[in-house]
Order: structure tokens, then sequence, then C-alpha cells
């Protein structure tokens, strides 16, 4: 392996002098961001959601659907033959972790 994309999907040994390590300061709390928190807080969860998705679930229920934005994700060209961006709407994730019927999307981006 010459450069870092040739390594993607294993694993290499890298010199410990240039790996930058961040330690949380002992004194100092986690600043929480409480209108995040105060939003998260109201999304009730749909009993299917698995506990691990909890969080992208409330992601979507509040930021994407407030912000009315999309996930948006590249297709590797090695995968469906040309490289193409992705874009994943808020019903995608909410049927999903819903476990209702998921389109196209979801698969693609599932399988890149």
């Amino acid at each position: 392996m010459e450069l870092v994309r040739e390594a993607i999907g294993s694993h290499v040994a890298w010199p410990e002098e240039l790996v930058i390590r961040k330690h949380p300061s002992k004194n100092k709390k986690k600043k929480k961001c409480p209108i995040v928190k105060s939003l998260f807080d109201k999304v009730e969860l749909h009993p299917f959601v698995p506990k691990r998705c909890k969080l992208l679930y409330k992601h979507a229920k509040t930021i994407i659907e407030e912000t009315n934005e999309s996930i948006s994700t590249v297709l590797d060209d090695k995968v469906f033959g040309v490289q193409k961006e992705l874009y994943i709407l808020i019903e995608n994730v909410t049927n999903l972790l819903e476990m209702k019927w998921i389109g196209q999307r979801v698969i693609a981006a599932y399988m890149t």
C-alpha cells in the first residue's frame, strides 16, 4: 500500500508519534447543547426503532424535519458502475427505523 485510499477496509500499523489524542479535561463538564437536548427529549420513539438507532431517529424527527434537508452520500463507481450523489430524505430514515417499507434510496445507501 502506498496511498491511504489503498488501505480502506484493512488494518494498518500507524506510527504512534503521528497519532493525535484528545484527552478531555477532568475538571470541565461536557458542554451540552440545551436546544438540541430539549428537542430530542420531546421526540416519542416509535416502538420498533432499535436502541442503537434512537439518536438517528431523533435527529431525523427534529433537525432534518425542521431544516427540510437530506443526508447525502456518494455512491462509489466500483459498486454501481457510476459515481453519483445520493440524497436520503427524512421519510427514508424514519421508514427504515420504524421497520416500514423502504425504497431503493435506502437500499442503495446501505449497499455503499
